[in-house]
């Protein structure tokens, strides 16, 4: 009787031992499903989960490029900015062209005033007249170009040219010397500076009558 009680007991217990072993493992299953999260089969519940984590790292990347882009306009605004600011401004450039056409206006103006123009040619000296050297020695000059030395017992007549302030005197008699002279006039004072073919001498003269 004994023995077979101890027999149930064992049986009770081998029983007990192989229900033990049949639930542990499904129970540590059960927590490294949990414990893993999403490392188990996809289950519609982490499907969504998936699902819904997508569209966020999405907008994020899509955020980052919209702030890209406001970066880079930003920096082409700055841009723009210094590169108008650097720039005259369309009052400026009008002063500027303003002082220009008021320079140009004044050197045109300067350029066209008679002291800037073409220098006049000089009036030639009217030497018409009789002009004493020393009472003794003069020089008659007549309107038409002749003219003559005078002494007091001869007469040399000439023909003579003026060329600005050059005088050209040309003898007809060989006896007298022609000559050019560089003419001085001052009122009735009259100034021969002696050049090629003279002395060299300067003469001065004073106007004692007029050529009838």
């Amino acid at each position: 009787m004994n023995k077979i009680e101890h027999l149930k007991k064992k049986v009770s217990i081998l029983l007990i031992v192989s229900l033990l072993l049949a639930v542990i493992p499904m129970t540590v299953f059960a927590e490294k499903g949990q414990a893993g999260g999403g490392s188990g089969s996809a289950t519609p519940s982490n499907a969504e989960k998936v699902e819904e984590d997508v569209p966020d790292d999405e907008d994020e990347s899509d955020e980052e490029d919209v702030s890209d882009d406001a970066d880079v306009t930003d920096k082409e605004d700055e841009r723009e900015e210094e590169i108008s600011d650097a720039l005259p401004s369309e009052a400026d450039r009008e002063e500027e062209e303003e002082e220009v056409d008021e320079e140009f206006e004044e050197e045109f103006q300067i350029s066209a005033t008679p002291s800037d123009a073409l220098p006049l040619p000089e009036e030639e000296p009217d030497l018409t007249g009789i002009w004493t050297l020393d009472g003794v020695t003069s020089y008659q000059f007549d309107e038409d170009g002749d003219g003559a030395l005078l002494l007091p017992e001869k007469k040399y007549g000439f023909t003579y040219k003026l060329d600005g302030d050059q005088l050209f005197i040309d003898f007809a008699s060989k006896r007298a010397s022609d000559g050019t002279y560089t003419v001085t006039l001052e009122g009735d004072r009259l100034i021969l500076e002696g050049g090629e073919g003279t002395i060299g001498a300067t003469f001065e003269f004073e106007k004692i009558d007029e050529v009838e």
